[in-house]
């Protein structure tokens, strides 16, 4: 279920919303769902990629960890 939020936002930055939900044929409080749950996603996925450079520097791959990749990959003859 869906909870009733009260939030502060500039008006230019309203107007720009306003605009963009008329031509995408969404209501404002749809539109803004779907903003915040792409931008939580970036977020995740920015916070993920953190980690893994984090672990590569603590433990870096070895060099024979990636060799059996080309054997691995089909390119199409050109």
């Amino acid at each position: 279920m869906a909870h009733n939020i009260q939030i502060s936002i500039q008006p230019e930055l309203l107007a720009q919303v306003d605009q963009t939900v008329k031509k995408v044929g969404k209501s404002r409080s749809a539109f803004i769902a779907e903003a915040l749950r792409a931008y939580l996603n970036l977020l995740k996925t920015r916070w993920l990629e953190k980690r893994h450079i984090q672990g590569y520097r603590k433990g870096p791959a070895v060099p024979e960890e990636f060799d059996i990749w080309p054997k691995e990959q089909a390119w199409p003859d050109p």
